[in-house]
């Protein structure tokens, strides 16, 4: 029996924990904690609403949908989008990648929030019609996600920065500044380049099709190097998506506002439309507590705080997860104090990186027993990268060891 999307799309308006922007940012796309107001959409009640993934390829089990031809794109390929066009950012946004074209069915959801850690990031799934048959062409649909605020110097409105990059498929964890289109993540082959199209944004397009997924079931096999996964014809209108993607930023200031827009458009023309899928749950700020676990080895436990006995063991420095644990963390270590490496203490990695969904890490410090009377040595470790919770007084440091 093949299950179609529109068994899964619910587009009751009726419901009150999705019947306007409020109730979907609130209910559906926030983690907990997070405090948001200042709602506003262009295109609403044709092409916001939300999605119930669970049965389908999507890979998301539910959350929000911006979609640039009504919400019965997913089921049919044809809707009605806004028929709003012109948007600067979006605009501006292809211009960064050498195109000119007006951009129509503007779609957008905006939002304020309250930065509850120096972190965010949210995922998503860009898929639209263009794909297969007019990958590289003019017909460049665009996503795009501004953040603007306190500390954030952009060339977007409101001095936003686009956050709606493609990841570095050589450096985990790392983007690069080339924004989410479609032709900027696609198949990859060269043989669809017409007049050279992704060529022309970005050089490196064929290696960003690790993040691209065939969702036609046309012709023989798939195009891309990603086998579709099932259940198949489950989101039939999107011929084409991306693998899941992270939106993400380091560097708010805790107890400030910010403003967030959720744009997606169709590019020189209003056809074959697009859409971006918003995990529910995943906008929120990743925190991390760090604490100094002295050694109790044999009872013996040194008269000041984070003390250890050379010789006796280990003391360790332990990593607590909250907030969002979706994201996998990576932080950079430094080491001073009077203490010395091999001497007083074991090789450390300069480098932790906390995987996704663990909740606590613990690194161990081997400290080491050298006969000499020297009295008291310290150990201070220095954690840069830290998304830590907005606390008073907290700083990205932690770690002095006796």
């Amino acid at each position: 029996e093949t299950l179609h999307f529109e068994y899964i799309v619910k587009k009751d308006r009726n419901n009150p924990v999705r019947n306007n922007a409020t109730n979907l940012v609130t209910n559906v796309l926030l983690g907990d904690g997070i405090l948001a107001s200042n709602f506003s959409s262009v295109g609403f009640a044709n092409g916001i609403g939300y999605f119930d993934g669970f049965t389908s390829n999507i890979g998301f089990e539910e959350g929000v949908i911006l979609s640039t031809g009504g919400l019965e794109l997913v089921t049919t390929g044809f809707g009605v989008g806004s028929g709003v066009s012109g948007d600067a950012d979006l605009e501006l946004a292809l211009n960064a990648i050498n195109l000119t074209w007006d951009v129509n069915n503007v779609t957008i959801l905006e939002f304020d929030f309250v930065a509850e850690s120096e972190s965010m990031a949210f995922n998503y799934v860009f898929g639209s019609v263009e794909y297969t048959s007019f990958t590289c062409s003019n017909y460049n649909d665009i996503f795009g996600f501004f953040l603007s605020g306190p500390g954030i110097a952009g060339p977007y409105s409101n001095n936003a920065i686009n956050l709606a990059y493609i990841p570095d498929p050589v450096n985990p964890g790392q983007y690069t500044t080339t924004p989410v289109a479609v032709n900027t993540v696609n198949n990859g082959d060269p043989n669809e380049d017409f007049g050279g199209a992704c060529e022309n944004i970005d050089p490196n397009w064929q290696s960003y099709n690790i993040y691209w997924i065939d969702n036609d079931y046309t012709g023989t096999g798939w195009q891309g190097v990603n086998e579709p996964p099932s259940p198949e014809f489950t989101v039939e209108g999107i011929t084409g998506f991306t693998t899941p993607l992270t939106a993400e930023y380091d560097g708010l200031i805790c107890g400030e506002t910010y403003h967030i827009k959720l744009a997606i458009a169709d590019a020189a023309d209003g056809a074959l439309n697009s859409a971006v899928f918003l995990e529910a749950n995943s906008f929120a700020s990743p925190e991390v507590t760090i604490s100094t676990v002295p050694n109790t080895e044999l009872g013996l436990v040194v008269d000041v705080d984070n003390g250890v006995l050379e010789g006796c063991g280990q003391a360790a420095l332990q990593f607590d997860r909250g907030g969002d644990l979706s994201l996998e963390i990576t932080m950079e270590l430094e080491y001073s104090g009077t203490s010395q490496y091999g001497i007083d203490y074991a090789a450390l990695p300069t480098e932790v990186i906390l995987p996704a969904f663990q909740e606590q890490f613990i690194l161990p410090v081997n400290v080491l027993y050298d006969e000499i009377n020297e009295g008291q040595e310290t150990l201070i470790i220095t954690v840069s990268g830290v998304p830590v919770a907005c606390q008073e007084g907290v700083e990205r440091q932690s770690g002095e060891m006796i």
